[in-house]
């Protein structure tokens, strides 16, 4: 199962109890994770821009 349907599941109110239940090859790890690597992709990346000497 790709993770944007898992997070979108959860994003429309399906609980975590609600997927194990539906899909029982999901383990609560899998779900946890999938939201982790959600996470991490929406996560903001700062890069510093370097000043010239002018």
């Amino acid at each position: 199962m790709p993770v944007h349907q898992i997070v979108r599941m959860m994003a429309n109110g399906d609980t975590v109890e609600d997927l194990l239940a539906e899909y029982p090859y999901l383990s609560r790890e899998d779900i946890m994770a999938s939201l982790d690597y959600a996470a991490g992709l929406a996560e903001e990346q700062v890069t510093p821009i370097e000043v010239a000497n002018l």
